[in-house]
């Protein structure tokens, strides 16, 4: 893959955050327009932007910040895809897991194939299981977060019995692992930094694993724009025997 000459053009990925506040970069939904009818008849009017699963309705507006900047990392990583965005936390920046696991179906069923995940809880719902699985059975990809503080959280632990999960830890600009999360469970190492990076100079200072996942899920946005069927199994294989 050469990433200077692929920009993820023609592959739209989703993320489920706090929202994004970047709209030329939103992958709207086919067959919907903001009129109040549910065209594409999903049981959600006017979800043309995305879906707000935390209040229940079509602004996928960020009050936090977190999401525009796993948004624009993910985008600084594949200039040219779309986003498919779930709000599933609040202005406090905290969410819900009934919304990441409704996101998650919802961003499923919209044919999205890689979903950045950069947030975490720290327990496990068979809510959420049952998303996780309903994912894996469509043959998506979950790019999880693998966490902060030397503990790896839900959904990105589910890795262990789902291999449609990729577990992200964090590594600094020389390539030494971070402290996230158990390191036997990381799948793969990205840079969780955006102080040694000239991408979007105003978030530098920013660090976490929240930041390492969408380089990942920017990454695979390109390869698919190279291989548009390449399959789940290939994509992670691939990444992983990359990174080692």
């Amino acid at each position: 893959l050469d990433g200077s000459a692929r920009t993820g053009k023609g592959v739209s990925v989703g993320m489920i955050d706090t929202g994004f506040n970047s709209t030329d970069a939103i992958a709207h939904s086919i067959g919907e327009v903001r009129d109040g009818i549910d065209n594409d008849r999903n049981g959600l009017i006017d979800d043309l932007a995305g879906w707000d699963f935390y209040d229940a309705d079509n602004d996928v507006t960020d009050e936090h910040g977190h999401g525009t900047i796993v948004g624009e990392v993910l985008r600084a990583s594949a200039p040219d895809c779309k986003i498919a965005v779930v709000k599933a936390n609040g202005a406090s920046g905290l969410g819900q897991t009934e919304a990441l696991s409704t996101g998650i179906q919802y961003l499923c069923d919209r044919g999205i194939r890689a979903i950045n995940i950069s947030q975490s809880t720290t327990a496990s719902t068979p809510e959420l299981e049952s998303a996780v699985n309903y994912a894996l059975q469509k043959k998506v990809i979950l790019v999880c977060s693998g966490g902060n503080n030397g503990v790896l959280e839900f959904p990105a632990v589910l890795g262990v019995r789902f291999p449609n999960i990729i577990a992200v830890g964090g590594c600094d600009s020389s390539g030494q692992i971070w402290q996230s999360g158990w390191r036997s469970a990381i799948a793969l190492p990205s840079p969780c930094s955006l102080n040694f990076t000239t991408d979007y100079a105003e978030y530098k200072g920013w660090s976490g694993t929240s930041i390492s996942a969408p380089r990942v899920t920017g990454l695979i946005a390109r390869m698919l724009e190279v291989i548009p069927l390449l399959g789940m199994e290939a994509i992670i294989d691939c990444l992983i025997r990359e990174c080692r």
